[in-house]
């Protein structure tokens, strides 16, 4: 499979920058991110950490969404599929969306072999915060509303298998049982 991202990456030798059309992008292992989501969960507790990746995710998909849509003139199921594709291409898993609803604010999406999820390792809860705050500021994005996500499978917590998401406006937080915090 080709990897668009990596054919159109510009590297900025005076500044020491990676571009995709126009915005900065670093590589960095999935390790070190853990790490630090460890180091967070250690002082503050794995609820707290989740809040802060997931913010974090969603002022980056929002940000994401809002330059793709006019640098590339995508539709609203357009940038999520682009979204998604993106994701698979960065190395943050392979993202398939098994449900686009619109007109009711609802997006499914599987990630198989979340990086997040593999570089955990085994844990007591969800911690694929940062997929689940991209797509949360992605799709709120898109259908212009205030959207929550929920992380209902992770492979850290269920084992071999993809990671599922359900992204619903905010309004429907009791039927979705989300007890997350939205971004400020």
């Amino acid at each position: 499979m080709d990897n668009d991202i990596l054919k159109d990456l510009e590297y900025l030798d005076e500044g020491g920058a990676l571009m995709y059309k126009d915005i900065r992008y670093m590589l960095i292992r999935p390790e070190t991110i853990i790490e630090f989501q460890r180091a967070v969960e250690a002082e503050t507790g794995s609820e707290k950490i989740g809040q802060i990746l997931y913010r974090a995710g969603h002022r980056g998909g929002t940000l994401s969404a809002a330059h793709f849509r006019e640098e590339l003139a995508l539709a609203t199921e357009e940038i999520v599929r682009f979204m998604a594709n993106m994701g698979g291409q960065l190395g943050w898993g392979r993202m398939e969306i098994t449900s686009m609803r619109p007109e009711s604010g609802t997006l499914e999406l599987e990630v198989f072999h979340s990086v997040f999820a593999e570089a955990f390792g085994k844990a007591e809860s969800p911690v694929c915060h940062m997929i689940r705050g991209v797509f949360a500021g992605t799709w709120g994005f898109a259908i212009d509303q205030e959207v929550e996500g929920l992380e209902t499978r992770c492979r850290a917590v269920d084992g071999p298998g993809p990671c599922t998401f359900i992204f619903a406006p905010s309004s429907q937080r009791s039927e979705l049982n989300v007890t997350i915090c939205p971004p400020e």
